[in-house]
């Protein structure tokens, strides 16, 4: 009887044990990018249209991880294990910024892409990205140096810092991958103002 009851209570504990080992699932996140209206999206003409490349030259190896990076204080960050990009922010960073300035620039007169090497454009935006991080609850900071080039003459034709922060409406991870997305659309539409300046 004795032996019976130590060997239910060794059996009572494994199965405490099992049960406090078990993590919590994750959670995986994207950023979100403007709609594209129907109409620039059906618009497939490309021959009367200035041509953009979007390069995404610079980034940051502490943003090229699964685990979504918080800013703790201005010398620390945490990776959180639980909550994830779908996909990296190497890729998916650039791949906002097109989307964003389809849904922006005007469609007859443009035509966007990521700038895969193959394709000629009469434009290319060059982006080395410095900060993007931030903390639920705080702001988001995005940080980019970026350039405008024309290709064709090969001439630089500006260049420019842009420093944003976007509040964060409250501390859930959905509330700062929201702003990180707000983030980009402003860049996105500092990046359209200079682009629309831009004459064959």
């Amino acid at each position: 009887m004795k032996n019976f009851t130590l060997i239910s209570l060794f059996t009572a504990i494994l199965i405490f044990l099992g049960g406090c080992g078990t993590s919590r699932p994750s959670k995986f996140y994207t950023l979100s990018y403007m709609p594209v209206p129907a109409e620039k999206a059906q618009l497939n003409d490309n021959q009367n249209r200035i041509a953009v490349g979007i390069d995404l030259d610079d980034f940051p190896a502490y943003l090229n991880k699964p685990q979504m990076v918080i800013r703790v204080n201005p010398n620390e960050l945490k990776l959180d294990e639980f909550n994830r990009w779908a996909e990296t922010l190497k890729y998916s960073f650039p791949k906002v910024i097109v989307n964003n300035l389809i849904s922006i620039l005007p469609a007859e007169k443009f035509i966007v892409y990521l700038n895969k090497g193959i394709l000629s454009s009469d434009y290319q935006v060059v982006l080395n990205l410095i900060q993007f991080d931030g903390t639920p609850g705080g702001k988001v900071s995005l940080i980019v140096q970026w350039g405008l080039f024309d290709t064709k003459n090969e001439k630089l034709i500006l260049t420019k810092v842009s420093n944003i922060n976007v509040d964060t409406k409250n501390d859930c991870f959905e509330a700062l991958v929201a702003a990180q997305s707000k983030a980009l659309e402003i860049l996105s539409r500092e990046i359209s103002l200079a682009v629309e300046k831009v004459k064959k």
